[in-house]
This record gives C-alpha cells, structure tokens and sequence, in this order.
C-alpha cells in the first residue's frame, strides 16, 4: 500500500492595481510611473515569488519584470511596488496595463488588466529665427529668406494645417 500526500495548489492572483489616472509628461523627457499591485495567493503570500508588470499600446510596450515587495497585507496577500517608464514621443491616450504573478511553485496567475490615459504633450522647437529680406510699408506675404525646420518634440499629432506662426518685435505701423 502505497500512501500519496495532495497539496493545497493555489495559483496566485492579482487582487488591484493602484490607480493611475491620467498621467502628464514633459516634452523631451521620461516619466517613471510608480503604482501597487496587490496579490493574494492562498498558500501564503510568502509564496508569491514575483510581480510582473506592463504598459501597452497599440504595438508599443514598456514593461517591468522585477516589481519590489513592499509588505504583507495579511497571512495570504501581498503588495508590491512597481515602476514603468513612460516617454515623451509614446502616443497619448488610452494605455493597458496588465500584470501577473508567479509563485514558488512556478504557478502563474491570470492577466489582471487596467487601464490608464496618457495626456498629449505638444512641444515644437525650432534652431534659429527667422528673418526676412528689406520689407517695405504695405508688403504683404513676404516669404521668409530662412526655411523653418519644425521639430515636433511632444506626442501630439501634430499636421502642417495646424501650425500658426505668430510673430512678434516686428516694426510696423508706429515705427516704420
């Protein structure tokens, strides 16, 4: 007679991911998003081995594979910090997240998906002013002697109809 010992196999499971609301960024800059992520495995939350997280759009992904324990929430729940980064020229709108999480017995739990809105950033630099050949009282659409090159350093899409130029210290009226 041969006896056999049945364990409790319990795959873990993401309970909540902190909310990240609408998240701004700086033109020509990254962002490093911090959030919790709160898992509960029934064998013990010293089970749960690690927190895998990321950020999608589209075909666009930023990810982080090693969320940090932050502390037990009780005997089978635990929450972890995590941090995804976030770049200036990734398209606003509407992100998915999605995490999971491993345990020590190689168990995996399934995708818990949020979701979050990264603003639209518009930034233009240009590399120098512009100027314009001797203009005269009462000229009118006078091109430019210097071609403008636009650099769209936001994540706004941002097409050729859309862009106004306003001039200022021009000499006119007053001042001829």
């Amino acid at each position: 007679f041969t006896s056999f010992r049945f364990e409790n196999v319990s795959h873990p499971e993401i309970l909540d991911i902190s909310d990240l609301g609408v998240q701004d960024i700086i033109v020509g800059d990254v962002k490093y998003i911090d959030f919790s992520v709160i898992v509960k495995d029934l064998n013990g939350a010293s089970d749960i081995n690690n927190v895998n997280v990321s950020f999608s759009r589209k075909e666009i992904i930023r990810s982080n594979s090693s969320c940090n324990f932050v502390n037990f929430v009780n005997l089978i729940t635990a929450n972890y910090s995590c941090t995804v980064d976030i770049w200036y020229f990734d398209e606003p709108g509407l992100w998915n997240i999605t995490a999971f999480a491993n345990d020590t017995g190689n168990l995996q739990s399934a995708n818990f998906n949020e979701t979050f809105i990264l603003s639209e950033t518009i930034g233009v630099a240009h590399p120098f002013n512009l100027s314009w050949p001797t203009l005269f009282p009462g000229d009118e659409n006078i091109l430019s002697n210097v071609v403008l090159l636009l650099n769209n350093t936001g994540n706004a899409n941002i097409s050729v109809g859309n862009i106004n130029i306003t001039a200022i210290n021009l000499l006119g009226q007053s001042d001829s």
